[in-house]
């Protein structure tokens, strides 16, 4: 996709993340089929409105290295915390999220990203779909499935 294209697109989510910004959960889902479309419109976003872009699943993995099983599930909200810190003020573009999908880690995606959300513009590109009333992830045969119901959700759709 060229810059030109997320330049519009960036010119479309604006206002969306300016809504947003005055919100309980001030968190923005970017919806795509193509995840590599998603991190590309992330970092261009990123440079245009100077928000830290945040690749998770590497570190958080890494961080889950030294824990172990147990102690892992206790440790993901703080540590998706700590790493969203630099500057609160800012916003913070999150990708790569599949990590919280893990079964073993126990935990809620979307509770997580809402809880995060509280404190911080959130721009998460989610990996998954949504239809305007329930987002999931993975097929229902999969372990990694997730599906939870939730209106009032800010999102916006990369795809043309």
């Amino acid at each position: 996709m060229s810059s030109n294209h997320h330049q519009y697109l960036i010119s479309h989510v604006d206002p969306i993340i300016d809504i947003a910004k005055d919100h309980y959960h001030k968190l923005v889902m970017i919806l795509g089929r193509d995840w590599q479309e998603r991190t590309s419109f992330l970092k261009v976003l990123s440079k245009n409105k100077n928000f830290n872009y945040v690749s998770l699943g590497l570190p958080l993995s890494q961080a889950m290295l030294n824990r172990t099983p147990r102690e892992r599930p206790l440790i993901v909200e703080d540590y998706v915390t700590t790493l969203l810190s630099a500057d609160p003020a800012s916003g913070f573009l999150l990708d790569h999220i599949e990590i919280l999908f893990n079964p073993t880690l126990f935990t809620d995606p979307m509770r997580l990203l809402q809880s995060i959300s509280r404190s911080r513009l959130i721009v998460a590109s989610w990996p998954g779909s949504y239809d305007g009333n329930r987002l999931t992830y993975a097929k229902p045969s999969d372990d990694e499935y997730f599906s939870t119901k939730i209106i009032d959700l800010f999102t916006y759709s990369i795809e043309v």
